[in-house]
């Protein structure tokens, strides 16, 4: 995590990583699956609702990781919020209505 510089957007796990998941919050769940995603060596990054239950700092440090290695990588964001605008040369957006 250090080597990756994950280890300022996250701090300290330690306390969450010995609980049993049903006693994460949805946050800290989010938290751990990103991590997941980012530790392995991939070429492709798929996140879906990536954001769900950070807070806005969370998502701040997370925008600017995914900035820092889009060069070097594809990555495809699912998500309602139009928090990652800038971080992308391609951006599809939809609308669904009834």
């Amino acid at each position: 995590m250090n080597k990756k510089g994950l280890d300022k957007i996250y701090g300290k796990l330690e306390s969450i990583l010995n609980k049993p998941i049903a006693e994460l919050s949805t946050g800290q769940k989010k938290v751990i699956s990103l991590l997941i995603a980012f530790l392995k060596e991939s070429d492709v990054i798929f996140l879906d609702e990536p954001t769900l239950g950070l807070d806005t700092s969370k998502k701040k440090m997370l925008s600017d990781y995914i900035n820092k290695i889009r060069q070097n990588k594809i990555i495809i964001i699912i998500s309602h919020e139009n928090f990652f605008e800038e971080c992308f040369n391609n951006l599809i957006t939809t609308q669904i209505s009834n």
